[in-house]
């Protein structure tokens, strides 16, 4: 099953409680974790310095944890 359909299952049986839509607050807080460490900052986007460039590939990826122990939460990473 795939995590986003689990998460909702989940959500539903009130086994994950977080706040807002699936995997937001994880969302949030991997981003706000990663700018704090200065991995990466967000720059305004103008079209004539960065039109059509790409310097990596990259993806968001959700994940329910805790499926073996009774604290189910979920994780959202960021792969590049």
């Amino acid at each position: 099953m795939l995590n986003r359909e689990l998460s909702k299952k989940l959500r539903k049986q009130r086994l994950i409680t977080t706040p807002r839509q699936p995997f937001e607050e994880s969302r949030r807080q991997e981003i706000d974790e990663l700018m704090a460490k200065g991995v990466f900052e967000l720059i305004l986007y103008n079209p004539n310095i960065i039109n059509g460039i790409r310097l990596f590939n990259s993806r968001l990826v959700n994940e329910v944890k805790g499926k073996t122990t009774s604290t189910l939460y979920e994780k959202l990473r960021l792969v590049v």
